[in-house]
């Protein structure tokens, strides 16, 4: 008996330690595996320029900036600080707590003193403003109105949109920079930029003048690209933007006449995209998450995409589960992952629309989590 029970007592023991050494994965009963390690940040605003900030996609919290009937253009996450495009260029370093204007004293601040620069004000689409993150550096497209006349330029700044730590670009190897600081001249007005991930290069678009410019690092001068068979350019109707697609350079009509092109040589060459629609009078917004699938927003039928399982180089409209798909304009596109702790990743698409923010995770539904009409989101 004796001996049986010392048996008894051996088993025990080792359930024990075969209970604690496979559960200790868990704390308070949850599996760690579960828990998501880095959590996303999503921002969206509404037409009337109130932002709303979750950390789920669901649950929603008012963001401290008073309705003030302004449509924001772009905003931008870097790092812990926030930046918005309305009619001016702000910036909040406490999550919306407080939104200060970020342009004023710059970093070079005894050859441009004061307030001198206001964002470009015809560029409407989030690219007027871009994180590059390889770089630690954001670009915006920028108004030098310290000149007896006013100079279109780019502003930017590595250190996540400080106030006082912007400086103007003058590194610029093209005939339109001029002299004594090299701010871009009447021939040069940037617009939009993008970044390719694979040969890590900068891009900027002139859509005013139908000029491409690209930058190798951030300390490389900005060298135009010749256009060979370029983008189609008529003064007051054409108005491309850019994106990317992995070191694919897409360029995006707003007015919607000419829709969309791509370039696989920095912007020499260009090709038209097949598939998008003629009848809409906008294409808000372009974008590639994950690097996987081109995203298009129209103004009035939803949502067109470039994929893996589309025809080559032809969009074709986007899954249902919009609500008045044909009504429905998409005003924004981002992406964003959750990331567990065992390592996997959850990737989710967001849309910023006229009926509500949608969500689409890898089961290919879109899904409405919020209602209203949104024009902005990051």
């Amino acid at each position: 008996m004796r001996k049986n029970y010392a048996l008894y007592q051996f088993a025990f023991v080792a359930a024990l330690i075969a209970i604690f050494s496979t559960s200790c994965t868990k704390n308070n009963g949850i599996d760690n595996n579960n828990i998501i390690r880095t959590p996303y940040t999503l921002y969206v605003s509404d037409s009337m320029g109130t932002m709303y900030h979750t950390n789920d996609g669901v649950n929603y919290t008012a963001v401290v900036f008073s309705t003030d009937g302004y449509i924001p253009r772009s905003i931008v996450i870097s790092d812990t600080n926030l930046l918005w495009v309305k009619n001016n260029l702000y910036f909040t370093r406490n999550s919306g707590m407080n939104f200060n204007p970020s342009t004023g004293t710059f970093a070079d601040s005894v050859q441009h003193p004061g307030n001198d620069f206001m964002v470009t004000p015809y560029a409407h689409w989030q690219s007027m403003m871009y994180q590059v993150e390889d770089q630690n550096r954001l670009y915006c497209s920028a108004v030098n109105t310290n000149m007896a006349q006013d100079s279109f330029g780019v502003v930017y700044n590595d250190s996540n949109g400080l106030v006082g730590r912007w400086k103007w670009d003058v590194m610029w190897d093209s005939a339109g920079a001029t002299p004594p600081n090299n701010v871009i001249g009447p021939n040069i007005q940037i617009t939009s930029f993008t970044y390719l991930n694979l040969s890590k290069k900068t891009i900027a678009y002139d859509y005013i003048n139908n000029r491409v410019f690209h930058r190798d690092n951030r300390d490389a001068m900005w060298e135009e690209t010749v256009m060979v068979t370029g983008l189609p350019h008529t003064a007051g109707q054409d108005s491309f933007y850019l994106c990317h697609i992995n070191d694919r350079l897409i360029a995006v009509d707003y007015s919607a006449k000419d829709g969309a092109y791509y370039s696989d040589d920095l912007g020499a060459n260009w090709t038209q995209y097949a598939g998008l629609p003629q009848n809409v009078h906008h294409l808000y917004c372009a974008f590639a998450p994950f690097n996987e699938t081109i995203l298009i927003g129209t103004d009035s039928l939803g949502l067109y995409e470039c994929g893996p399982t589309s025809p080559v180089n032809t969009f074709v409209k986007s899954p249902l589960g919009l609500t008045g798909t044909n009504y429905t304009s998409v005003r924004g596109i981002t992406a964003k992952s959750n990331t567990y702790k065992d390592g996997t990743m959850q990737k989710f698409i967001y849309i910023a629309t006229s009926t509500g923010v949608y969500r689409r995770n890898d089961n290919g539904t879109w899904m409405q989590v919020r209602k209203g009409n949104y024009v902005a989101i990051q």
